[in-house]
Parts: structure tokens; sequence; C-alpha cells
């Protein structure tokens, strides 16, 4: 593994907490932030591993901020999204914005721990645009079946 420092973006305190005591745990380093405005600003002089930022935050919420990350860090830096429930409109819209992975909050630690590993080894540094696209086009074929939520696993 590269590193472990892992920023972790959500403006429910009890829900940062968890996180950051599963991943403390687990041996990563964290840095928390309330919300998008904190972790621009704590990404204008520090790049972690992994950014994992929840969506429905007040102000500057996670998918404009994945944006503005896109836009303004030229290296390769995965975002894991996370959201109490994923709508798959709402998804499609994050990935489009530059989001590599999701994770729904009621998912268990056992799932953010996988994903975390998974982003922060060494070599996996971002997902690739065809498997964005990929994944995209997935999402429009479950809403053409009729999903409109992506339930926690």
């Amino acid at each position: 593994m590269t590193s472990r420092l892992v920023l972790l973006v959500d403006d429910d305190p009890s829900q940062r907490r968890l996180y950051n005591d599963i991943l403390k745990y687990n041996g990563y380093l964290v840095v928390q932030a309330a919300d998008g405005q904190d972790c621009l600003n704590f990404l204008y002089g520090n790049t972690p591993s992994l950014v994992v930022l929840d969506i429905m935050m007040p102000g500057i919420d996670g998918i404009e901020c994945c944006r503005q990350i896109r836009k303004s860090k030229p290296i390769a830096l995965p975002i894991l999204l996370h959201s109490a429930v994923f709508e798959l409109d709402l998804l499609a819209e994050a990935l489009k914005a530059g989001a590599d992975d999701y994770l729904v909050k009621s998912g268990s630690p056992k799932k953010l721990l996988e994903r975390v590993r998974h982003w922060t080894q060494s070599g996996v540094r971002q997902m690739t645009a065809s498997e964005r696209d990929a994944r995209i086009a997935e999402i429009e074929k479950m809403k053409a079946a009729g999903a409109t939520t992506l339930a926690a696993s």
C-alpha cells in the first residue's frame, strides 16, 4: 500500500466518528472534513490516497465537490462517494462528475474496508473513462428495467 491517508467528508458527526473509528482501527490515517468547502480547503495543499465523500451536504454537496476536485487536482485521486440511499439518477450524476466508486451508508463495515483497501492499494488510482461509461450504462439499464435505487450490500 502506497499511503493510508484517507480524507473523510461528511456533515454528520456520528457518521464521521463511525467511519473514522473503523478506518483507524484498520491502520488508516484519517483526516475529517465536515463539508465540501472543508474538503476543498484540505485538498488545496494535501493529497490523500482516497477521498470518502458524502453526497448530501449543505453548501457544496458531494457531487459538486467531486466536480471541483476533478478540475483542480491534476493527479489521479480516487473518490468514493457514500450516501444513505443511492437513487440511480443521483448515482449516474455522481459518476459523470468524476466519482470512482460508491457505497451505501447502511452497508456493512466490511464493505467500507473492502472499497477503501481497493482504492488505496498500489497501482489503483482512478476509474478509467471506459469503466465509468460502463457503470453509467449499467445504471441506465437498471433504470430502464424500473429500478430507482441501489440497495445496501
